[in-house]
C-alpha cells in the first residue's frame, strides 16, 4: 500500500474519530490499518454512534463516511481483503445508525 494512500485513510478516520470525542494521537499509528479498523469497530461497539445533533454534524459525518468509501474504491488501495470488508462494515453499520 502506498503511504501516501496509508496517510490519507489515517486522517480521514481520525476526522471521525474527532465526532466521538476522540484525539488522533489516541488511535494506532498510521501503517497499522488491521489495528486501526478494530479501533473503530470497539469505539462503535462500546459508544454507539457519535452525537450529531449539533447543525449540520450529520451531514458533515455521513459525507466524511462517503469520502472514506470512495477512498477504499481507488485503485491504489491494497488493504488485506478482510481489513477492507470489515472497513467497509463498519461504513455500513456507522451510516445505518445516523442516517435519520
Amino acid at each position: 500500500m502506498s503511504q501516501q494512500w496509508d496517510d490519507i485513510l489515517w486522517d480521514l478516520i481520525c476526522l471521525m474519530w474527532k465526532f466521538w470525542g476522540g484525539k488522533c494521537e489516541d488511535m494506532p499509528p498510521k501503517g497499522q490499518s488491521k489495528e486501526l479498523v478494530s479501533f473503530m469497530w470497539n469505539v462503535f461497539i462500546t459508544s454507539g454512534p457519535p452525537d450529531l445533533s449539533a447543525p449540520g454534524e450529520r451531514d458533515r459525518f455521513l459525507k466524511l463516511l462517503s469520502d472514506l468509501e470512495a477512498h477504499l474504491n481507488d485503485p491504489d488501495n491494497d488493504l488485506d481483503p478482510y481489513v477492507d470488508a470489515s472497513l467497509r462494515a463498519w461504513i455500513k453499520t456507522v451510516r445505518d445508525s445516523v442516517k435519520p
